[in-house]
């Protein structure tokens, strides 16, 4: 039978060169294979890759997950990121997709809480699948900040142009009527200790906010092959207080900025405002023609800055919370307003 000839097995160096040959064919997507090395072998804490392959030792299915470090009502726990589930359609349904659910389920969904932000297939095969963990099966407002509104639109080039004159000005005249002299924002192209002191001062604000510190911060956004990041980071009389991280990226015929990710001090409004700013300003000179970012419902003292930046909800990512595990009774599992998130957390941003 065909399922006899299939082979489950953790992930391996090797596999790195053929993963991208399985990512084209499942979701056409290009990736390399450092990319693979970088988001399963190199992180700064564990990881878990499933591999089933044929008996020509072709891979035709996967999942991944990071198992990293986070900070839940005080302790430290460490649940599973969903960052890949794929499956040649040759061999899903009744082939390599039971073995590698079998495997999720007694290996990440039993033993630890786990989380993700899958697309609309995954979603739908996590939540059948593993109904019965589901602590939330809910979504994160997108906001977006239209910075060229020329490019939008359907009109004549005159018109199109008239408007992309406006909405520029309109954002480089907001950006002339605030400056805060005591918190200094500059983009760097390392990180050091500092960024661990940072995390040790703020993370306890959060109830469940995944670790920030430099190791996490230097492999996410400094050693990924496949995107370039910006930091920026503030400080406030020569110690730092946040920081912020933006892309830039191409899709769909448009230009997109993003808001990566921060972290800063919950009572720190003003230098968070100064990181946008700052980092606002810098993507609307590099002719982005929007600029997106994610921010949960509960989020309120982000979102106030974000609007004064013409950012809206423009649609909603999805989020699936699966508890598992010694957590899953902990009734502050089930209340959305405990967690942080941002598209660092994700793997949002990875494959083109």
């Amino acid at each position: 039978m065909l399922k006899k000839s299939l082979t489950a097995r953790d992930f391996i160096l090797e596999d790195c060169v053929r993963m991208p040959n399985l990512l084209k064919k499942v979701w056409n997507l290009t990736t390399i294979e450092d990319y693979w090395q970088w988001k399963f072998l190199k992180p700064p804490f564990e990881t878990k890759g499933m591999v089933i392959e044929d008996r020509n030792g072709n891979i035709v299915a996967f999942s991944g997950f990071w198992l990293r470090p986070t900070k839940f009502g005080g302790k430290t726990i460490f649940p599973g990121t969903i960052v890949d589930l794929m499956a040649d359609q040759k061999y899903r349904g009744g082939r390599a997709f039971p073995i590698l659910i079998r495997r999720i389920d007694s290996e990440i969904c039993k033993k630890l809480t786990s989380f993700g932000f899958p697309n609309p297939v995954s979603h739908k095969l996590f939540h059948r699948y593993f109904k019965k963990y589901v602590s939330f099966n809910t979504n994160i407002p997108v906001f977006v900040s239209l910075v060229n509104a020329g490019a939008q639109v359907r009109l004549n080039k005159a018109i199109k142009s008239l408007l992309s004159s406006i909405s520029c000005t309109v954002h480089k005249l907001r950006f002339l009527f605030h400056c805060n002299k005591d918190i200094l924002v500059q983009e760097v192209n390392d990180v050091g200790d500092e960024f661990d002191q940072l995390w040790d001062d703020v993370s306890g604000e959060y109830f469940w906010i995944q670790n920030r510190g430099k190791d996490f911060i230097r492999w996410r956004y400094l050693l990924d092959p496949t995107t370039k990041y910006q930091i920026w980071k503030a400080t406030e009389g020569g110690e730092i207080v946040g920081y912020l991280v933006t892309t830039i990226r191409r899709e769909a015929g448009r230009t997109k900025g993003f808001l990566i990710d921060w972290l800063v001090s919950r009572k720190r409004e003003d230098v968070f405002l100064e990181m946008v700013n700052t980092a606002f300003c810098w993507l609307v000179n590099q002719r982005v023609d929007l600029v997106e970012t994610w921010l949960m419902d509960h989020e309120k003292q982000w979102a106030s800055v974000l609007r004064s930046y013409f950012f809206i909800k423009s649609k909603r990512t999805r989020l699936l919370i699966l508890g598992g595990g010694p957590d899953y009774l902990d009734p502050n599992l089930h209340k959305i307003e405990n967690f942080f998130f941002t598209i660092g957390d994700s793997d949002y941003l990875g494959a083109v």
